[in-house]
């Protein structure tokens, strides 16, 4: 399975080459908002390596989770949280494989739900029930990312310059 570069991945997005740039993440948000980018009309991403791996990180977006296009000749691993949604996916070679909403585990969607219940066991998530029903428990989106994508990263991963792209959505 390949890998998409930092660009690449932006490509896939939607971004124009020569709207591509290197900035933090802090200056890509302060550039936002001094251009007053309007959320619903304009997408925000940043796209961080990981080694042979990018990492995308949209401003209020949720497009990785919903667009399986985006894995095409690779895997893609997505999580999105907002106010009123948490959702997480999983697809390969532009193919969704699985996707549930991380407040409901146990009913995961796809045709190929042991992407996603696969990594449970390596996160003691033995009886997915008895764990939704625990109050004291929640699902740990960032740990659930690393068993699928086998990518672990760090805050200094995500505080160095990468590159970026605002775009029409």
């Amino acid at each position: 399975m390949e890998t998409a570069t930092p660009d690449e991945a932006l490509r896939r997005c939607g971004a124009d080459k020569d709207a591509i740039s290197t900035a933090t993440w802090w200056e890509l948000r302060s550039r936002a908002e001094f251009e007053e980018v309007d959320q619903h009309e304009t997408h925000v991403v940043a796209a961080f390596a990981l080694g042979p791996h990018a990492l995308l990180v949209e401003d209020l977006g949720d497009e990785g989770v919903y667009r399986s296009d985006l894995s095409a000749g690779t895997l893609a691993v997505s999580s999105f949280r907002s106010g009123n949604s948490e959702d997480f996916s999983v697809s390969r070679d532009g193919m969704a494989l699985a996707w549930m909403y991380l407040s409901c585990l146990s009913a995961i969607e796809g045709d190929h739900p042991d992407e996603i219940t696969n990594a449970f066991a390596a996160m003691s998530i033995d009886e997915v029930r008895a764990f939704e029903d625990d109050p004291e428990k929640h699902p740990n989106d960032l740990e659930l990312f690393r068993r699928i994508g086998g990518v672990s990263p760090a805050v200094a991963d995500v505080a160095r310059p990468a590159r970026m792209a605002i775009m029409a959505s």
